[in-house]
């Protein structure tokens, strides 16, 4: 499934639903994109790699509240890179990790978000 395709998208939830509603989702998708300095990487890429990730997130996040019951609970495995830098090489992922952390903490609904921040070092807390 392409994440980034709303038909793919809600294809996959109708199919995986099958009728039901969904308690719980655990959302941890993601694409590093580039490695590359700012200097060099291709703009094209790099901006490829911020309209992924933030278009996944919000077409999940979409189909999700469409089956959703009323109290489930959404477990958003988070990258800190949106927080911490990883290194100059990481800045496509970074970047667009910020607006995927907005995403999730802004969905406009009464459904709880808990979610896992995963640090670089592999250490997690729960927020």
């Amino acid at each position: 499934m392409d994440m980034t395709k709303k038909d793919e998208v809600d294809a996959a939830f109708h199919k995986a639903v099958d009728g039901r509603k969904i308690d719980v989702m655990v959302s941890n998708a993601a694409q590093t994109g580039p490695v590359d300095l700012v200097r060099e990487v291709d703009p094209d890429k790099f901006l490829t790699t911020v309209d992924t990730n933030l278009r996944g997130s919000l077409l999940v996040a979409q189909a999700f509240l469409r089956y959703a019951v009323l109290d489930a609970v959404v477990i958003e495995v988070r990258s800190s890179a949106a927080h911490v830098a990883f290194g100059a090489g990481f800045a496509a992922y970074s970047i667009a990790k910020l607006p995927v952390f907005q995403c999730g903490t802004c969905w406009g609904s009464p459904i709880p978000i808990c979610a896992c921040i995963i640090h670089n070092q592999g250490s997690s807390k729960l927020r």
